[in-house]
């Protein structure tokens, strides 16, 4: 089942390809192995594309919010 799907763990990753570049996740769950919340999208290469734009753009550093 892996195999063609992307397990997400980050809520910001899930964010921005749900909210920035409009993929739709098939379900949201808890891992029965360690209870971590996961968002399951279908592979496909824009997926993977957005992915890249993601971590090229540094998303996935952690930012100092704050002011």
């Amino acid at each position: 089942m892996a195999k063609n799907y992307f397990f997400c763990y980050d809520k910001r990753l899930a964010d921005f390809l749900r909210y920035e570049k409009g993929f739709s996740y098939i379900t949201k769950a808890r891992s029965v192995k360690n209870g971590f919340i996961f968002y399951l999208f279908e592979k496909s290469e824009s997926l993977q594309d957005s992915i890249d734009e993601w971590l090229k753009k540094g998303y996935n550093k952690d930012r100092n919010l704050t002011s």
